[in-house]
């Protein structure tokens, strides 16, 4: 938007009008410079911290309309800010089914989002891993997941894998977290096979198990 024709917008009248319309005009701008600095700042902690803000990115534009629009109605624009509530609601409500459904607790669940991806449904690691759950491609194709960016879809297969582990390390969280980090044959190869053994893992797998055990 020109900046000479929103000038221009606000410069007719008569010269009674003036200080008014230069009021107006200066309340708009700092509204405007408000929303874009609230708008930059957030997009640069999404990327910074991993997490949800930076995939809504269709609301940047609309959302400086809207405060303009605000600040000429005379209405104080509040903070602009990402609308993630949606995609918020979506992973409780895939939390909560699939921890009724295959009887995982819903905390854990949660710690596992929160340590492999900080909930970000787009996330993708360095080795692959997709979505919230971190999921490898071998385990996509074996959990059957069409799409592994999809909340449901990603939250449903990665609660199924960390209930087989549970079940193959006969229900020893931290061996079947160790698994869910580090891969069972891994494991196996090190001569891991209790957690007395865990001195053998990396030290990026002692750090998530410590992570995931401060969340639950």
């Amino acid at each position: 938007m020109s900046l000479g024709l929103m000038s221009g917008s606000f410069g007719g009248g008569s010269n009674s009008n003036t200080s008014s319309s230069t009021s107006g005009f200066s309340l708009i701008m700092a509204s405007l410079l408000k929303a874009m600095g609230e708008k930059e700042r957030q997009t640069h902690q999404g990327i910074d911290q991993n997490n949800r803000a930076y995939n809504s990115t269709s609301n940047g534009i609309n959302d400086i309309s809207n405060v303009i629009v605000r600040a000429i109605g005379g209405v104080t624009p509040s903070t602009v800010v990402s609308d993630t509530g949606t995609d918020s609601e979506r992973i409780e409500k895939a939390i909560a089914d699939a921890s009724t459904k295959y009887g995982v607790n819903a905390n854990l669940i949660r710690a596992i989002i929160k340590t492999e991806s900080n909930f970000n449904p787009n996330a993708v690691s360095p080795a692959g891993a997709k979505g919230l759950m971190q999921l490898m491609p071998c385990n996509i194709e074996h959990y059957g997941v069409n799409d592994p960016f999809n909340i449901e879809q990603n939250i449903d297969a990665g609660t199924r894998h960390i209930k087989d582990y549970l079940k193959t390390y006969n229900y020893d969280l931290n061996m079947a977290l160790a698994a869910y980090n580090f891969g069972p044959g891994n494991m196996a190869s090190r001569g891991i096979s209790n957690s007395s053994d865990f001195y053998k893992l990396p030290s990026e797998t002692k750090n998530y198990l410590a992570k995931i055990n401060n969340l639950i």
